[in-house]
């Protein structure tokens, strides 16, 4: 009975891993996305060693997850305002438009 309660966990944990792998493009490795590096390998790797896998698999997600929703970095105050100076000479020298000019500044001061 308990054989086969384990073997509910694991087999429903892994077609879990498999669609959220594959919704999510979580990866392997560093490499892109693809399917010998996704959702196919988790699942492979799930079913022949889930004890070391699923968790390895949940650390992996949440990792890749928190990096892609991880707010930009802005620049310290002296590189924007450098940037802005720069911007604004462009403006000066009329290579920019004005829109332009007000899209990198916004951008530049986080607003």
């Amino acid at each position: 009975m308990i054989g086969y309660l384990i073997a509910v966990i694991v087999f429903g944990t892994t077609i879990w891993v498999g669609f959220d792998a594959k919704a999510n493009k979580i990866t392997v490795t560093d490499k892109p996305y693809s399917g010998n590096n996704g959702a196919v390998a988790w699942v492979l790797s799930c079913l022949f060693l889930w004890i070391v896998c699923f968790p390895l698999y949940l650390s992996k997600r949440s990792k890749q997850l928190a990096a892609r929703t991880a707010p930009a970095k802005t620049p310290p105050a002296g590189v924007a305002k450098q940037e802005l100076a720069d911007i604004k000479q462009l403006l000066d020298d009329d290579l920019i438009t004005v829109e332009d000019y007000e899209a990198k500044k916004r951008q530049l001061l986080g607003l």
